[in-house]
């Protein structure tokens, strides 16, 4: 990441922007819950896919996407998480997602 006039930037060719206000809470709730990531743009972008795959897939709801998110693998490739745990960090990653970009699809 670079840290210029604007801000910081998160960088990852051939996508580039700034991290946002929304990027800065998503992320600070993930490190509030001790949810793993590599880099704060594969996260990001990993919350904000949370987003659009409820969006794309009207019947899928907070559990589908808290499977998604531990079947891509994304939590483990990260850390050395049980499956148990991972599932347990996956859903505290949709909730934190959700929250922060897309509050319309949190749990009610």
């Amino acid at each position: 990441r670079y840290i210029g006039v604007t801000g910081v930037q998160t960088c990852a060719l051939p996508i580039c922007r700034a991290e946002t206000a929304d990027d800065t809470a998503f992320l600070a709730k993930l490190d509030a819950m001790d949810i793993p990531y590599t880099s704060r743009h594969d996260a990001t972008l990993k919350g904000r896919a949370v987003c659009l795959f409820l969006d794309v897939n009207e019947n899928a709801d907070f559990a589908d996407a808290a499977r998604e998110v531990r079947d891509t693998g994304f939590l483990n490739s990260n850390s050395n998480l049980s499956d148990a745990d991972a599932t347990i960090k996956a859903l505290g990653f949709v909730g934190a997602a959700t929250a922060v970009y897309c509050p319309q699809h949190k749990p009610r």
